[in-house]
């Protein structure tokens, strides 16, 4: 990096110039009358006073007097306690700030911290390396460096069912409309029924598990999508990764009827690998439940709301006592199977550049042309969703010429009913109607972040590179 020289530095204060009075052993002096900023030697400061009281100037000549017998080091080593202040990071590199966060685990504060911290260093190297600095100064910096880089900061990434560290920079969550209930529910089956029978899972449970759409009584149950951005670790590198979480099913039916009749139907370890394999509580985490609800069963004994605690390891205790006694509407959804939400879609390698983010060629500006990323992301999608279910446009064009002809049968329009279903999530998951889409993740200008730093030494930085702390941070990451 390019330092300026002590007479190319621009000084906005007196705090300015008495920071490098205290680096150079210097001696601090503005002139009002020329507006000038100068750094005297000791003896440049004797002879600067002696002209300015001769010249009449005597105050101006005493604060030149009381400044050499100033220690501006000693000063600047008294203000040298890490500080918290914040600063601005434009779009896209608080992206990559979380990027570089979550690949040393650690929080984006630490990160832009690290950073300051190293070049700080480089810097007084080489002013320490040009005979710039004193020897004093250079040593008093270095241990103030290597008390910054010692002290640890809280990790901020989270970690999820399946042990990924990951940290999250969108999320919104809408309702579903009543209309769209049932085709999201025919793709959501479908996509269940092909990702557990690569596992040998039979159709059949997952047949079981969406039994309901609709309650008895004929009222449809909320069902609330949710669309995430997340960025995620892998090994040693980091990815990010669009996904969304939805459900469809009728939640009594989904505690009370779905769990017993599972059990009876299948084998327990059939009924084990399927809620692993979408993540769902009952019975996971205290698989022994099992035996206990089957005996019962085979007893005709009835099942209580102690045996429902029990198939959920009470994880959700108040949550199914609620719905036990008040009905659905008191449910919350947090138990509830969320059908692995990021299968088949694909893992993004982000790539930076100026104003934007570049995830496997697909640029998401943060201002212009978003609806042309996000059409390249919902055909990306649509893709993997079409080859994950076999399905193509050909057969969707072949199965709207056979209702067409008049021939309704299953196959067609479960097909027709699939396409819909995925146009309708992908619709969730990438649009709003033009209100917010998923490129509004990205659409922020800028975003604060607070980090402990001396905050002398990030002037300092800024006087010796000629740059705002902001410009700094961009050129550093």
């Amino acid at each position: 990096m390019k330092y300026k020289n002590l007479d190319e530095i621009k000084y906005e204060n007196m705090k300015d110039l008495e920071y490098v009075a205290a680096l150079t052993g210097r001696v601090p002096y503005y002139d009002a009358t020329s507006k000038r900023a100068l750094l005297l030697t000791r003896e440049e400061a004797q002879e600067y006073a002696t002209k300015l009281a001769k010249e009449g100037k005597f105050a101006e000549a005493k604060d030149l007097l009381g400044a050499m017998k100033r220690d501006y080091l000693k000063e600047l080593e008294g203000e040298l306690a890490l500080r918290p202040f914040s600063m601005r990071i434009p779009f896209p590199l608080w992206v990559k700030l979380h990027a570089l966060a979550l690949k040393h685990e650690t929080s984006p504060s630490a990160v832009l911290k690290r950073l300051l911290a190293k070049a700080l260093r480089e810097l007084i190297e080489e002013l320490h390396s040009r005979g710039i600095i004193e020897d004093r100064a250079y040593i008093i910096l270095k241990d103030a460096i290597s008390n910054i880089e010692s002290i640890q900061e809280r990790k901020t990434f989270k970690v999820d069912e399946l042990g990924r560290k990951y940290v999250l920079i969108y999320e919104h969550e809408k309702p579903i409309r009543v209309e769209d209930i049932p085709y999201l529910h025919a793709f959501l089956k479908m996509l269940v029924k092909v990702h557990a029978g690569k596992v040998g899972v039979p159709g059949e449970i997952v047949d079981l598990l969406f039994e309901k759409a609709v309650t008895s009584n004929f009222e449809t149950p909320e069902a609330f999508f949710f669309t995430y951005v997340g960025l995620f670790k892998v090994k040693d590198d980091v990815f990010l990764r669009i996904g969304a979480e939805v459900n469809t099913l009728d939640f009594r039916h989904v505690v009370f009827d779905y769990p017993i009749k599972a059990i009876q139907e299948f084998p327990p370890e059939i009924v084990l690998k399927f809620h692993e394999l979408i993540m769902f509580d009952a019975f996971l985490d205290c698989p022994e439940v099992i035996d206990v609800i089957k005996e019962k069963l085979e007893k005709k004994e009835a099942i209580t709301l102690a045996d429902y605690k029990a198939i959920f390891c009470h994880k959700f205790d108040e949550e199914i006592e609620a719905l036990y006694k008040e009905g659905a509407k008191s449910m919350s959804t947090a138990f509830l199977p969320y059908c692995f939400e990021d299968y088949p879609l694909p893992l993004f390698t982000p790539r930076f550049a100026k104003d934007e983010l570049i995830i496997n060629g697909i640029t998401l500006k943060r201002r212009a042309k978003t609806q042309e990323a996000v059409r390249a992301l919902r055909e990306k999608f649509k893709r993997a969703y079409y080859d994950a279910l076999g399905l193509s446009d050909q057969k969707i064009r072949e199965a709207e010429e056979s209702i067409k002809r008049g021939k309704i049968d299953e196959e067609a329009l479960e097909i027709l009913s699939t396409a819909r279903g995925i146009d309708l999530f992908l619709d969730y998951m990438l649009e709003d109607h033009g209100r917010r889409d998923i490129l509004s993740a990205f659409s922020k200008p800028s975003e604060v972040f607070t980090v402990k730093f001396p905050k002398p030494l990030a002037r300092i930085l800024e006087l010796f590179t000629g740059k705002r702390l902001n410009e700094l941070i961009k050129e550093l990451l």
